[in-house]
């Protein structure tokens, strides 16, 4: 908030109306408020009231946009309002005022309390309750002001001579509105103290460490105005010099005090936290992790709840810091959502503990620390890219796995029996024949069965598929050992994983261990391969290698390349090698939950 000649002013006129009250109430002669019965009631009542005015024009200064500063503000120029109805010789007019609101400082205290640190009351309980002391002091004063004559009443010890907005005394009806204040001061004390509680309660743990000291201090500002009701009660002739009561009154000043004190304290650690935000620059120059911005920044912010979500301007999608697509965050009683802006685009999106970290958080970050969200939103942005080139990968992968799969399942249930069923029928035809038949038509059929059963190995080798039944029905360790017997080389088989995968995992992993195998039978000329496959740290690590002399050949079997696909569409990593001795290694790492 720009500073302008009234913020200027309203300080210093705020300190001085505080002095003028003091000088008041410490005048010459009859003691008529609280104040001026001693020097401790006259420093504390000044500490207290003073200390409201700093603490609430500095909020208001800084945090604008809350209610909480020019609340607490109000309620520091309301808190010397008794000094003025205890003012002898002043004027009737200005004791007068003073009188009906003298009481508006504890409402605006109490709904200082229950706003904090929100722009509106955060339940409908604590809207019920501040409507509630907002009426009940406006319907005391104000039948104070109109029904209460001083003249008549007994129980008189600041302002017995004036009232200039008397229309009609009735000592019955002020003596009502007594009754009712005293009451109401108790149940007030009780309903704050439950409301407090309750929000403490249900709050989260960064919600708490900021909400204790105030809660703490407006529960106790209550009560001890409680503790003053119930000393009128039992004493209903109240004197301002009396030791109780001037005790009382120190006490709640000290308590209004302590209110100022803790929300000094929360600008304090308000600006800490913005300190320490702008400190992340020299954090961020060091091309910190992708994702890594949202945890400085609850470490910052003392929010550990917080999350960033950033903005994919191409598509209005939004994506975590590491490119994972994720939806807009939604705000909660419990979480607020603030739009990151930065030369008037949206670029991110901050949840965070509504009470932990201001609305106003967006407006108080440094350019630094926008222009690294901004490059973490770019970073993410070619991250979300990536991640979405593995997942048409992974999709290409499996369609054509699915396109293969279904030409499995047709030849074997089409073309395989009909083939089957052609050879039977030329066995059966070449036996009726008999002995006695034509050499040259007997030697057609024995040649054409002979092609057809070459047709028939073929067709079934396709039908069995690309991956043998083993690997889906008894899992990766079961289909290695069957391919190591089936081996045309010694296949030396080192550890093998004790537990299944997902379906896409073994197939890639029996995927790199075949290859290996079929390469250095047909290609390396081993005598031998070794293969191993173990689950480590989320991940099957498969290993294959021989002692063959030759190269591998990525267009034969199986092939690298659909291998190498395979893995990189899991997010793995694939790798060959070919050491000076000769052979050739082959390493996949494929991630596994």
């Amino acid at each position: 908030m720009k500073p302008t000649w009234v913020m200027r002013a309203i300080l210093p006129a705020a300190f001085a109306w505080g002095l003028f009250a003091e000088i008041v109430a410490r005048r010459h002669g009859q003691v008529t408020t609280h104040a001026g019965a001693s020097g401790w009631a006259s420093a504390t009542e000044l500490l207290a009231g003073s200390g409201l005015m700093a603490a609430g024009f500095l909020t208001w200064r800084r945090r604008p946009a809350l209610p909480v500063g020019p609340l607490v503000l109000a309620a520091g120029f309301a808190w010397f309002a008794p000094d003025l109805v205890g003012w002898e010789g002043g004027p009737a007019i200005v004791r007068s005022i003073g009188m009906a609101v003298a009481g508006l400082w504890l409402a605006l205290l109490v709904h200082a309390f229950l706003v904090f640190p929100h722009r509106r009351l955060p339940s409908l309980a604590a809207h019920t309750l501040v409507v509630a002391v907002y009426a009940e002091t406006a319907l005391v004063d104000a039948g104070r002001a109109l029904f209460r004559n001083p003249y008549d009443a007994v129980d008189c010890w600041d302002n017995c001579t004036a009232n200039s907005f008397l229309v009609h005394d009735s000592p019955n009806g002020a003596h009502a509105l007594d009754w009712i204040d005293l009451r109401v001061a108790i149940l007030l004390a009780a309903a704050v103290i439950a409301l407090a509680t309750w929000r403490f309660a249900v709050a989260t743990a960064p919600a708490r460490r900021l909400l204790m000291p105030i809660l703490m201090a407006g529960a106790a500002v209550t009560l001890v105005h409680a503790t003053h009701a119930i000393a009128v009660l039992h004493t209903p002739l109240e004197t301002p010099s009396g030791r109780t009561f001037v005790t009382i009154f120190i006490v709640q000043a000290l308590a209004v005090s302590t209110v100022a004190l803790m929300l000094t304290w929360e600008l304090i650690r308000g600006h800490r936290a913005r300190r320490a935000v702008e400190q992340l620059v020299t954090e961020l120059a060091q091309a910190p992790e992708p994702g890594s911005l949202q945890a400085m920044l609850a470490r910052a912010t003392g929010d550990p709840s917080l999350e960033i979500v950033y903005r994919l301007l191409e598509t209005d999608e939004y994506v975590d810091g590491r490119g994972r697509s994720v939806s807009g965050s939604q705000s909660s009683p419990t979480r607020a959502v603030t739009p990151i802006v930065r030369d008037g685009r949206r670029v991110a999106l901050l949840a965070h503990d509504s009470v932990a970290l201001s609305h106003t958080f967006q407006y108080e970050i440094g350019a630094a620390v926008r222009i690294a969200i901004e490059n973490e939103r770019l970073r993410a942005s070619a991250l979300a890219q990536l991640n979405e080139l593995r997942a048409s990968r992974a999709r290409i992968v499996a369609m054509s796995d699915n396109v293969r799969q279904s030409l499995e399942r047709d030849l074997h249930d089409g073309a395989q029996q009909r083939l089957v069923a052609l050879s039977f029928g030329m066995r059966v035809a070449r036996t009726e024949l008999g002995e006695d038949a034509d050499g040259t038509v007997v030697e057609a059929l024995a040649e054409a069965a002979q092609a057809l059963d070459g047709a028939l190995r073929a067709v079934r080798e396709v039908a069995n598929g690309l991956f043998p039944t083993a690997l889906t029905n008894a899992g990766l360790a079961y289909a290695i050992e069957e391919l190591a017997e089936l081996a045309l080389i010694r296949v030396e088989v080192e550890a093998l994983p004790d537990r299944r995968f997902p379906p896409p995992v073994e197939a890639a992993a029996y995927g790199v261990i075949r290859e290996a195998v079929e390469n250095a039978t047909l290609h390396a000329g081993a005598p031998s391969v070794w293969v191993s496959a173990v689950w480590r740290e989320g991940a099957v690590i498969v290993e294959a290698a021989d002692d063959g002399v030759g190269g591998a050949k990525p267009d034969r079997g199986v092939g690298l390349l659909d291998v190498a696909d395979r893995v990189g569409a899991l997010g793995g990593r694939f790798g060959l090698t070919s050491p000076v001795g000769g052979g050739t290694r082959i390493q996949a790492e494929i991630p596994c939950a």
